[in-house]
């Protein structure tokens, strides 16, 4: 009796000891989800908030980037200004890059299945293999491979997919810049997205760890940018805050913690610059969007080719959804496999099942196409105050 009472007692002992080490774990070693989590909410309406009542004072036509960040405020909010604000400034005549302005033409006809955005849109892809677009800088055809494997994605056309495929094959040996390696790795997970070719996933995670050898550094605001001027979205995405997007994306699809740290403390040191002038990080705050949102990593199991797999993939990928990321195939049939078709397998020895995950944690499995897309589009609600 006191042997298995004294036993009860060590064991207790263990327990509290084990409890006292996980709560003294410092913040950087915690999930990023339980940092300062309570404070998450507040954070998030104030800052979105506050961007959204100085873009509505400007007179000023909006960059791309504002009326991406628009649609988002709206799919989470549901404030219907916002959505108002981004279509009443799309009719404005947009100077900045053509294929972002092509990107957000795409995403509004996602969100509002108007056709007059689908047309503009199609339009706009059209321009970009005319010989004026030929000398561009290589960052600027990374740029319009994204939105041509966007434009897949949205509206099916394999050609879109094929000229993607086409520009970053041509350009993917030719990175050497910051802004080159941001604006291709962006390219190369769009490609992923659209046709489900481990290679293009690999070819960015290597791609990512270069970039990561090359410019990260703990001493500076992240990969080597000194200068606060550096980091604005002006008038078209900082590479600093479309890398962290990447790094967002990449840590969905690979559950790399070392990514997800490195956005973490990035966005730690320009915190207070973001909070003081919001208006101008409107491409670092669809990375801020994606990160506090409940953004879902989904994996359709089944072969590539099966009509079922095909379904819902396109099912899930039509409707606007920014913070999600999707991964095809079949695990076991993978030479390199991504960590997000690990454990799951066949549903009922069907092909097109789908597994709705948040931060690793799955919904129960479904092969119904309605369920699946009802549970991808569940977002972290807030409001604009």
């Amino acid at each position: 009796m006191l042997r298995k009472l004294f036993l009860y007692i060590i064991l207790g002992f263990l327990i509290f000891i084990l409890l006292k080490l996980l709560l003294s774990l410092n913040k950087e070693d915690r999930p990023l989800v339980q940092v300062e989590k309570e404070n998450q909410k507040i954070f998030e309406e104030k800052i979105f908030s506050d961007y959204f009542k100085e873009i509505k004072k400007t007179e000023k036509i909006l960059t791309s980037m504002d009326l991406m960040l628009l649609l988002r405020l709206y799919k989470r909010t549901g404030n219907k200004d916002s959505l108002a604000l981004a279509e009443e400034k799309v009719k404005l005549e947009n100077k900045g890059d053509l294929a972002l302005r092509a990107l957000v033409l795409l995403e509004i006809f996602q969100l509002t299945q108007k056709k007059i955005y689908r047309e503009k849109s199609t339009f706009l892809l059209k321009k970009f293999s005319l010989p004026i677009f030929q000398e561009e800088t290589l960052y600027k055809r990374s740029l319009k491979a994204v939105v041509l494997a966007k434009a897949y994605q949205v509206l099916g056309d394999k050609f879109y997919l094929e000229k993607s495929q086409k520009k970053v094959a041509e350009l993917i040996s030719q990175v050497y810049s910051m802004k080159e390696y941001s604006a291709m790795i962006w390219a190369l997970i769009e490609l992923y997205q659209s046709d489900f070719n481990y290679k293009w996933y690999h070819l960015a995670k290597e791609l990512q760890e270069k970039q990561i050898e090359i410019f990260w550094s703990e001493k500076t605001l992240g990969f080597g940018i000194k200068k606060s001027e550096a980091l604005f979205d002006l008038k078209e995405p900082s590479s600093f805050s479309l890398t962290l997007l990447n790094l967002l994306r990449l840590g969905s699809l690979s559950y790399n913690k070392s990514y997800n740290q490195k956005v973490f403390s990035s966005f730690k040191n320009v915190a207070s610059l973001v909070k003081k002038t919001p208006v101008k990080f409107p491409f670092l705050l669809q990375g801020v969007d994606y990160f506090l949102d409940n953004n879902k990593e989904i994996a359709i199991i089944g072969k590539l080719e099966s009509k079922e797999v095909q379904h819902m993939k396109t099912l899930l990928q039509q409707p606007f959804n920014p913070n999600k990321v999707i991964s095809c195939g079949l695990y076991h049939e993978q030479k390199n496999p991504l960590p997000l078709l690990r454990h799951k397998p066949l549903i009922q020895g069907k092909n097109g099942g789908a597994y709705v995950c948040e931060k690793k944690i799955c919904k129960l499995p479904t092969l119904n196409y309605k369920e699946a897309s009802s549970m991808s589009l569940l977002s972290k609600r807030y409001q604009l105050h």
